[in-house]
């Protein structure tokens, strides 16, 4: 089909006469078809669709009569004509193929911009021709190396998210004029070229993720233009230049996610204008200097995953431009200044987690100048007291996350005043008191409680609650039934209410939502049999009901469940609230009634089955072929028979199989193991 447009296009241009130079529309015509013209993603309201049936011509004062991505320029008589294309600019238009060498037809080309297409194979060595060509954006398509030279006059090239490999291409040495050159996420395993000495004007260097190896050159320091580096997640080592303190036109400098070495380079203070800078994900130690406040224009200040010690820099809250505080990931001791909420009114994350901090919380977080405060993490700390009172209202955080600290008091109410908040982590601490029912007016996504001292009961305001995805309470010490409101929670994806009290039954006093993704009631005191309409979900992956006091039998409509990926019903009769025998300790024999349904061991999409300890009867079934399983527990049952050579041969290859503790017979001859 695209032969035969293909072919009546040609004839059809062949016949036309066209007012402008043939060459340039030739250019054109094989730039479209090279690259399937047909399918392009036309975009209303940008201009005309490229049509070569007719006269109409590519440049035009009125926008809308412009073909779609052609700029023009006006020719020396002041008229629009084909000659005076200087520019292509078709990002995401669906462009499939190859850059054609009659590009080069189009001899006043000074930009060619194909962002996020699926343009491949490799650049046209003849682009070099085009004597006014200075900008080439190709970044996010499929183009492959060598990449050839590419003329004197380039100033900017990006050629990021390709499928450039092998020997960074030091034919870019040749194009000494280039000020913006980006090459990131590709893939040049080797030591960080030298190419770029050759570059004297170089304004903006990004090649992150380029798999560089080795150390970092100092050369780079001799380019005084350079403002913004960018090498993030390579495999470089050593310790940073000191000599890059003479780069002070620097504003953006980006190192995270190497294995840099040694302490906090302190040569950063001699760039008085710089806004970002990222350290994050080394192996740099020592403390942050104090020093640090003298950089006024910083707006990004990131050292995540680092091993720096002592305090948090006091003079922090004195940088009245900061945008994103991050230091997670370190070993940061004492306490958190007082007045860090009163940094900057634009602040818009802080990330103190998973560190050694100690006090209190400052109630300066919570009513200080930080209104555009939007992420709060403060996670695997030492913290301790209780949360502040006092929250302003105007403020707009998104995420408040203080999981894992020592917390203490009733679980806070003012956290009701966040009216924007979305996500909720209070997980292992030791908050007190009743679920605040005050929550459910808020518009959360997530909202977990782990591991605290919460009591009472579950509030049937959280079948309000019509955004959120996550709730999870497990390790408390909930009682009651869950209510039946909850089914009207459209969006609730996970519901975790494990190592509780719960009681009822899920399968007549329960109504789950039908879009339930993973629910884990398991060390609870529910009773019933198995909620069969759940298994008619479709999105049910996770299922998880081990040690509660349920009934019946495991019925094969449970393997109607279309994603089900993990069923764990381990005990099903062992909670502590009704079982009284157990065989050595661990599991009850108060016997379910059947067996185990054929049926699991032909679902396609189960990984993990777990039934142990439920007193199971019959014969073990066949493993199907399309099973996918790869983990399963059928240990203290009362299973008899042979296991079948399906089983035995298909044992090696499993994770984990355990079928201890049961009354097969027979020989275990088709089992073979790793020599390993």
């Amino acid at each position: 089909m695209y032969i035969i447009a293909y072919v009546i296009n040609l004839l059809l241009f062949a016949c036309i006469t066209w007012a402008q130079p043939n060459y340039q529309i030739e250019g054109l015509y094989a730039f479209y078809n090279n690259t399937d013209g047909i399918n392009w993603n036309w975009k209303p309201g940008e201009g005309k669709q490229w049509n070569f049936n007719n006269n109409s011509t590519p440049c035009n004062y009125i926008a809308l009569e412009r073909w779609q991505g052609i700029t023009c320029s006006l020719s020396d008589t002041g008229n629009l004509t084909l000659s005076n294309i200087t520019g292509i600019d078709l990002q995401v238009f669906g462009l499939d193929g190859e850059i054609p060498s009659d590009i080069q037809l189009i001899s006043t080309l000074e930009r060619l911009n194909l962002k996020g297409n699926k343009v491949g194979g490799t650049i046209p060595s003849i682009i070099s021709n085009l004597t006014n060509f200075v900008d080439l954006g190709l970044q996010t398509n499929n183009i492959i190396s060598p990449l050839p030279y590419l003329g004197r006059t380039l100033l900017h090239l990006n050629i990021g998210e390709n499928k450039l490999s092998g020997t960074f291409p030091t034919v870019l040495g040749q194009s000494t004029q280039i000020t913006e050159l980006q090459m990131f996420h590709n893939m040049f395993p080797g030591p960080f070229p030298d190419v770029f000495m050759y570059m004297p004007g170089l304004k903006n260097l990004e090649i992150g993720d380029c798999n560089f190896t080795g150390t970092l050159p100092s050369y780079l320091s001799t380019l005084p233009m350079l403002s913004k580096l960018d090498i993030v997640q390579n495999n470089l080592t050593g310790s940073i230049p000191i000599e890059f303190g003479s780069l002070t036109r620097m504003k953006v400098l980006f190192l995270s996610l190497n294995q840099f070495t040694g302490t906090f380079p302190t040569f950063v203070f001699d760039m008085s204008i710089l806004e970002y800078l990222d350290l994050g994900n080394n192996k740099l130690n020592g403390t942050i200097p104090n020093e640090i406040g003298s950089l006024s224009r910083l707006e990004q200040f990131v050292m995540d995953l680092n091993s720096f010690t002592g305090t948090l820099p006091t003079s922090l809250c004195t940088m009245s431009n900061l945008v994103i505080i991050s230091v997670s990931g370190n070993q940061l001791n004492g306490t958190i200044p007082i007045n860090i909420g009163n940094t900057s009114a634009d602040l818009f994350m802080l990330n103190m987690g998973e560190n050694r901090l100690t006090g209190s919380l400052p109630s300066s977080l919570f009513n200080g100048r930080s209104h555009h405060l939007k992420i709060l993490a403060i996670t695997d700390n030492i913290l301790t007291g209780t949360f502040p009172d006092y929250v302003e209202s105007g403020m707009i955080l998104s995420l408040l996350d203080i999981a894992k600290n020592y917390f203490t008091g009733t679980i806070p109410h003012s956290i009701a005043k966040l009216a924007h908040l979305t996500g909720l982590e209070l997980r292992e601490n030791s908050f007190s008191g009743t679920f605040p029912e005050s929550y459910c007016g808020l518009e959360l996504f997530d909202l977990v409680l782990d591991s605290n001292v919460m009591t009472g009961i579950l509030p049937t305001c959280l079948g309000a609650m019509p955004d959120l995805h996550v709730f999870s309470a497990k390790e408390n010490y909930l009682q009651g039934s869950i209510p039946d409101s909850i089914g009207d929670a459209r969006s609730l994806r996970t519901l975790v209410l494990s190592s509780n009290y719960i009681t009822g039954n899920l399968a007549t006093t329960v109504n789950m939502p039908s879009v339930l993704e993973t629910l884990d009631v398991s060390k609870n005191e529910i009773t019933g049999p198995l909620p069969l309409y759940m298994f008619q979900f479709e999105y049910l992956q996770a299922f998880v009901a081990t040690g509660n006091c349920m009934s019946g039998s495991i019925d094969a409509s449970v393997c109607d469940a279309p994603s089900l990926r993990s069923l764990v019903l381990t005990g099903l009769h062992a909670s502590p609230a009704c079982s009284e025998v157990y065989a050595f300790g661990a599991y009850t024999y108060t016997a379910l009634g059947g067996g185990v349904p054929s049926c699991l061991f032909a679902m396609t999409t189960l990984r993990s089955l777990y039934l142990s300890g439920n007193g199971l009867s019959g014969t073990l079934a066949d493993v199907s072929t399309n099973s996918i399983l790869q983990n399963i527990s059928l240990s203290f049952n009362r299973l008899s028979g042979t296991i079948p050579d399906s089983w035995q041969t298909r044992a090696s290859s499993m994770r984990s199989l355990d079928f201890a503790f049961n009354r097969f017979s027979g020989t275990l001859d088709k089992v073979t193991f790793d020599s390993d």
